[in-house]
């Protein structure tokens, strides 16, 4: 029986859930020195008045031929549940794991994989069994395709109902875990399984799309949810309009995931749900679900379960991961059930009511009047703000024709655009080296530098072995909605840093596919700096680090006068003089890199700082008009993390990029890349180009759009590196 529950009340939760009422957890089974330890694949269901539970269960280690199904069951609502029983159980040449559950009338469709031991690349089938009782259960029996056959594939645990009876899902199918979509007529979902027409990306031995779960948009069109085995840390999704018959190919979204199992779907009234560890790392922390009522943007979120309330792991066991894994939800009764493993050794559920009744209304923001004149984040005047913008100051549009001089006057007005600069530091930059290690080729430090009279800002150098001055790179950290981490994400942090920062450093590095870009420079011969933003790292709030403060910080910084944005950007022009004072430093081979906002931080300081001798850009470019229209459901709208008080009056981003002609620049940007439009980043490119080309240096602008996501996968950062060699070395 359960012992323990927890409570949560939910004070403020906005418009959908206002009115909610207690989200309580509760134990279903704690792992003991007598049980199993190993737990995952928590499934629930609700029948004949009971909760039931399934997981698959062993004694220590994940996916071992002594894998079982147990179940459970509840008579009060979830608080207490009942010892676990075997509900199937390994034989001699399978192992077998939890499939999920299907309620119809009067019968209950337990779904069962079974596993072939020693089979490579793993694989399974999927089965089923029956009961009009929960206690006593047909034999195990095959799911069949449409056409007869057994499925050749694990069906995932959850497939959806649409109104008019057809179940919709995915199976992982054989050799291998291939995901497709799959659906059917059969209303007992045992039969008549059909492929639906569906790309995926083969990874060899499973595709990178894998662990769906789905949900319908109040249009009708239904939408898969993927985890992304690429450690993209970002949900895939794809969209089907046919009734799940076809489906487009994945792409990447922004809402962010652990790499875990999730689970999506419907409540009564069509609003969508999310349930995941909406992490953006490999944390399966915090549980949170997620609503939204076009099923497009999920605004409201509550977190169920935090790293605080996150128990420490008891046992050992192969694969078995500290988090909430796997969660599973459904709808019952006017609340919403979440099942999950704890640490993949106890089992929980979650439960949110729903069905409070509604306060009297109250003005809110959250109410809707006839008319207004803002939708999504834009004004409904976007287009015509659009129109209005002429650039004048853009090297083609000026009436400046002399380029040395344009160069001077559109820096000039970049610079009156970014408000007041922070005071120089009046002792220098008075640096203190608060940590030294050696690394292989190359020492690391860690040191403070005094970029300013106000702060003195923590960083990173590395520093090759042998006799100098050797070529810099100024290593400039990305955004990724992270601000836990800043130089750390460029650099490995060194071993002063917490247990906790060096694991967020690693976590992070799934956006780089691995590698520490800084280190790979610095293993090259290159001096490599890189220090936190403002609001990254050891820069951010006493509170702790929250995106979702930035924005306001940024707003009060504006009430001084101060840009937020422009401070980092004079923060890495200062910076990049201090590399160029390093005894260890050539002044003359000096260069500049960054993937995400690290991008746009780097072809602007190359625009500001002669300094700056080269600049590479990864996955920051586009236009105006592409970028803060309405034409794509999401794009990069920019913010203060990019903004320059009246700067689009003057100039467009190639344009400010352009003022670092005729430097040589690379500039990569993905083809998947959701934040930044194709046609956007297609017409910035020509834009620079027309202005390296007459100044006859077009040879040493590169610009390519590459077949990939907003990443910065080995393959960039070998092409960033190539590019240094040619100019720097």
């Amino acid at each position: 029986m359960a012992k323990r529950s927890y409570t949560l009340i939910l004070c403020l939760f906005a418009s959908l859930l206002l009115w909610a009422g207690e989200v309580k957890t509760y134990t279903i089974f704690r792992a003991a020195d007598e049980t199993d330890h190993y737990t995952n694949g928590v499934v629930m269901t609700a029948f004949k008045g009971k909760l039931y539970c399934m997981w698959q269960s062993s004694p220590k280690d994940e996916d071992t031929d002594d894998t079982w199904v147990a179940y459970s069951w509840s008579s009060d609502g979830g608080k207490t549940w009942a010892s676990p029983q075997k509900l199937a159980v390994p034989s001699a040449s399978d192992y077998c794991t939890s499939g999920g559950w299907l309620v119809r009338g009067g019968t209950l469709t337990a779904y069962i994989d079974l596993w072939k031991k020693g089979l490579t690349p793993r694989g399974g089938r999927t089965y089923y069994m029956t009961s009009t009782d929960g206690l006593t259960w047909s034999k195990l029996q095959s799911v069949r395709m449409a056409d007869g056959s057994a499925m050749q594939g694990v069906l995932e645990q959850d497939p959806y109902t649409l109104k008019d009876g057809r179940l919709v899902g995915a199976a992982h199918f054989m050799p291998g875990l291939h995901i497709c979509p799959v659906y059917t007529d059969d209303a007992n979902g045992v039969s008549g399984w059909q492929k639906a027409r569906f790309e995926a990306e083969d990874k060899g031995k499973t595709s990178r799309e894998i662990e769906p779960s789905q949900y319908i948009r109040p249009d009708g069109t239904l939408v898969m949810l993927f985890r992304d085995q690429s450690s993209s840390f970002r949900k895939l999704a794809s969209y089907s309009t046919d009734r799940g018959e076809t489906w487009t190919k994945p792409t990447l979204t922004d809402y962010l995931d652990g790499r875990t199992k999730q689970c999506a779907g419907n409540l009564p009234d069509g609003t969508a749900y999310m349930v995941s560890c909406s992490s953006g790392n490999k944390e399966r922390w915090p549980l949170v679900l997620q609503l939204s009522e076009d099923g497009k943007t999920f605004s409201e979120s509550i977190t169920l379960r935090t790293k605080e309330q996150l128990p420490p792991q008891r046992y050992e066991g192969r694969y078995k991961t500290l988090g909430y894994s796997y969660p599973k939800a459904f709808y019952h009764n006017g609340s919403l059930y979440i099942g999950y493993s704890v640490n993949k050794e106890d089992v929980a559920c979650t439960i949110v009511k729903l069905d409070q009744p509604k306060p009297k209304k109250k003005e809110t923001s959250q109410q809707k009047r006839q008319k207004y004149e803002f939708e999504r984040n834009l004004p409904v005047y976007a287009k015509q703000l659009i129109a209005d913008l002429t650039y004048p100051m853009a090297w083609g549009n000026s009436s400046i024709k002399n380029f040395s001089k344009w160069k001077k006057a559109a820096r000039q007005k970049v610079f009156d655009c970014m408000l007041t600069p922070p005071p120089a530091p009046a002792d220098g930059y008075n640096v203190t080296v608060l940590a030294e290690e050696q690394r292989n080729g190359y020492k690391a430090r860690k040191i403070e530098i005094q970029l300013s009279k106000y702060y003195k800002v923590p960083a990173y150098v590395l520093i090759p072995d042998g006799k100098g001055p050797f070529p810099a790179v100024n290593a400039l950290h990305d955004h990724g909605a992270h601000l836990f981490i800043g130089k750390e994400k460029m650099i490995r942090p060194l071993a002063c840093e917490t247990d906790e920062v060096k694991a967020d450093a690693e976590a992070w590095l799934a956006g780089y596919e691995g590698q520490f870009f800084g280190d790979y420079l610095a293993q090259h011969g290159y001096v490599v700096f890189s220090a936190d933003a403002p609001m990254w790292g050891e820069r951010g709030q006493k509170e702790g680090a929250r995106r979702d403060r930035y924005d306001m910080i940024a707003g009060n910084m504006m009430m001084y006068g101060i840009d937020l944005s422009a401070y980092m950007t004079y923060d890495d022009m200062a910076g990049t003089e201090y590399l160029a004072q390093m005894p260890e430093v050539d002044a003359n081979r000096i260069g500049c890199t960054g993937w995400s906002m690290g991008a746009y931080r780097a072809w602007m300081l190359s625009a500001l700082s002669d300094r700056i001798k080269v600049g590479t850009a990864i996955c920051w470019m586009v236009t105006t008009d592409e970028q803060m229209g309405f034409k794509y459901d999401r794009t990069e709208n920019g913010g203060f993390a990019n903004c320059f008080p009246g700067l689009r009056r003057w100039l467009d981003y190639p344009h400010v990029a352009s003022i670092a002609c005729p430097k040589p620049m690379l500039f990569i940007n993905g083809s998947q890349d959701k934040l930044f439009p194709v046609a956007g980043v297609e017409k910035a490119f020509s834009t620079m180009h027309d202005t390296w080309k007459s100044q006859g240096a077009d040879d040493k602008l590169e610009t390519e759009i590459w077949d990939m996501p907003h990443s910065c996968p080995l393959k960039a950062q070998q092409r960033v590196l190539d590019f240094f060699d040619k100019y720097l070395k």
